[in-house]
């Protein structure tokens, strides 16, 4: 599925409906004049931010489910609102850590590196992020070698 932003949704035509993915910026919950609770949201991605509203929650442990800070996956609308785009959203869940927010790392380590060194390096891929570290030991060899015509040939 393609990534949807916020400034693709300025394009959109009124009524027509999306799927994406986007931070939470801002939550307030509301309530109506006729005394009816409502979501008022502030989404944001890497292209800007937009307003967004749950005008019927349902279930009032929605609002409960996520907070500011937390990546959701929204299904919803986009409609114009005082002269500004807005979302009419009617679904609206927290995102799910997937196992592809945390890849797999392979690192090259040169050859001849210590127990201890090589400890470092699984331990500075996994507080980066890594979910599981694979280390491949490349044999360095001290051949000098330089390009001509676009080729890699060894100094004489």
């Amino acid at each position: 599925m393609k990534d949807i932003y916020i400034a693709d949704l300025a394009a959109f035509e009124e009524g027509r409906g999306f799927d994406g993915f986007f931070l939470v910026l801002t939550k307030q919950q509301r309530t109506t004049k006729s005394n009816k609770p409502y979501l008022v949201l502030t989404l944001g991605d890497k292209t800007g931010q937009i307003e967004g509203r749950v005008w019927d929650p349902g279930d009032p442990r929605i609002a409960r489910d996520f907070d500011r800070g937390d990546m959701v996956k929204v299904r919803g609308i986009v409609s114009p609102y005082d002269g500004r785009q807005q979302l009419k959203i009617d679904q609206l869940r927290k995102a799910q850590a997937s196992r592809w927010s945390r890849p797999r790392v392979v690192m090259c380590v040169p050859s001849g590196v210590t127990e201890v060194e090589t400890r470092a390096v699984e331990e500075a891929c996994l507080s980066a992020g890594a979910r599981q570290v694979a280390l491949i030991e490349r044999y360095v060899t001290r051949t000098a070698r330089k390009r001509k015509n676009g080729r890699w040939h060894k100094k004489p």
